[in-house]
């Protein structure tokens, strides 16, 4: 389908306005101690539990900086940057949801489940659309670069 018009050049959507800036609270949440991720500690150690808190609130602070950033001039580079972004955000959060299966397959919340793999979704489907359109957007962005100017010598007449 080359001829749908480019939707993804807009950085507005409900994504980046609010589950990523939600991955980063959970994130930092669970690196002040606030909560407890008993499961996954359990699953990968406290040392482990921490390192996977870090990354879950960087990857969301960098989704949601460089999504709510992102201006026509430089929105290859936010895009790409929005994609890893995503992909750790659904690999740590992945992580997660295996540690309440494998760890309280009855006992933790649906609700939290119910969350988080609403989440992992959300952002597989995300990097899913970047990795699409980023072909698409390289064209779009190639067709719009002046061509290459004409040097001196060859515009002159050598009569």
């Amino acid at each position: 389908m080359p001829h749908r018009a480019l939707q993804i050049t807009s950085p507005r959507h409900g994504v980046a306005l609010g589950v990523y800036p939600l991955c980063a609270a959970i994130g930092l949440w669970h690196l002040t101690d606030l909560a407890t991720a008993t499961a996954l500690i359990d699953l990968v150690t406290e040392h482990g539990a921490s390192v996977w808190a870090l990354a879950l609130f960087l990857a969301g602070g960098f989704a949601f900086i460089t999504a709510s950033t992102a201006k026509p001039t430089n929105i290859r580079s936010h895009l790409v940057t929005e994609f890893w972004a995503c992909i750790a955000i659904a690999l740590t959060l992945g992580l997660y949801f295996a540690s309440l299966i494998v760890g309280y397959p009855l006992a933790s919340s649906l609700t939290t489940k119910s969350m988080v793999v609403a989440i992992v979704a959300g952002c597989v489907w995300r990097a899913r659309q970047i990795h699409r359109e980023l072909p698409r957007l390289d064209a779009a962005l190639a067709q719009q670069r002046p061509a290459s100017p004409v040097p001196l010598a060859a515009a002159t007449p050598t009569d």
